[in-house]
């Protein structure tokens, strides 16, 4: 059995989602293989994500990578998706977003709103809050950033 390489692993499967319209999202190791995080325009369906799935295996049965406790999962971001690029920052100027913090911002140690801006040069979020208010925030001062769709209701516990 071949290692599996992750620089050539990541490669391809950044070609393969470029030839079919992805964007690469992420890859991650799990304990027993790895997860492709797929998206596009109008995001991925899960047919999609199972025919990239048979893709990625044929060629890891090709190469010899693929044994029998290896899994691939392929899925979407989800709707409440991390933005962790710069790329997927700009992208997301326009949605909500929910901003965890590192210091509180009028004692907040999270704000959602919309990402009015993002600006690399000055490293700092402009956020259009529900209130009507325009916050600034420092990169500096963000922990991570995660899509808030307003239009999905949280699950309601039995």
């Amino acid at each position: 059995m071949t290692i599996l390489n992750q620089g050539e692993f990541r490669t391809v499967v950044r070609e393969e989602a470029e030839k079919d319209g992805y964007q690469l999202v992420d890859i991650l190791s799990t304990r027993s293989g790895m997860e492709i995080i797929l998206d596009k325009t109008g995001g991925i369906t899960v047919s999609e994500c199972g025919l990239f799935n048979r893709k990625i295996t044929a060629w890891l049965e090709t190469k010899g990578l693929f044994y029998d406790n290896f899994t691939l999962d392929v899925s979407s971001p989800g709707l409440d998706r991390e933005l962790k690029t710069d790329n997927e920052i700009e992208w997301a100027k326009g949605k909500d977003v929910k901003i965890f913090l590192r210091d509180p911002i009028e004692r907040a140690m999270e704000v959602t709103g919309i990402l009015r801006d993002f600006n690399k040069d000055e490293e700092k979020y402009v956020i259009d809050k529900k209130d009507g208010t325009e916050l600034a925030i420092l990169r500096g001062n963000v922990s991570r950033i995660r899509l808030f769709p307003q239009d999905i209701k949280p699950k309601q516990r039995r």
